[in-house]
């Protein structure tokens, strides 16, 4: 393992994202989908152990010495579904309470229309 820790930036969490869930996805797919520096975050997530290279035996790896771009299929390892899943959840934590005071705004907003419309109409009546 890698010593220090990894900085997971936008690019770096979209790489992972897509890779959640999925097993083997090739070099070529993901350099074609997040450019050429994509071989730079792999490397470090297979570095810190968060995704592993399948070699052509079939066996996982995160040594990269033996990296094989034509040949290199990458999954995402337990620490690294691990880390895509506490992102979620604190992305939830985070918009949870704003989410809940924009619909209570909303529903201020619309009570108070009803008791003014309510009031209106009993002058008007009356």
């Amino acid at each position: 393992m890698f010593k220090g820790e990894l900085i997971i930036d936008k690019k770096t969490y979209k790489i992972m994202r897509y890779l959640y869930g999925k097993s083997d996805v090739p070099f070529s797919l993901l350099k074609k989908k997040f450019g050429e520096d994509s071989a730079l975050v792999v490397i470090g997530l297979c570095r810190h152990d968060y995704a592993a290279m399948r070699l052509p035996d079939g066996s996982l790896t995160t040594d990269l010495s033996s990296f094989l771009p034509d040949y290199g299929k990458f999954s995402l390892l337990i620490p690294g579904n691990k880390r895509v899943e506490e992102i979620r959840e604190n992305k939830v934590i985070a918009y949870t309470p704003l989410l809940l005071s924009a619909v209570s705004v909303i529903v201020s907003i619309v009570a108070l229309l009803v008791s003014v419309d309510g009031v209106l109409i009993n002058i008007v009546i009356q």
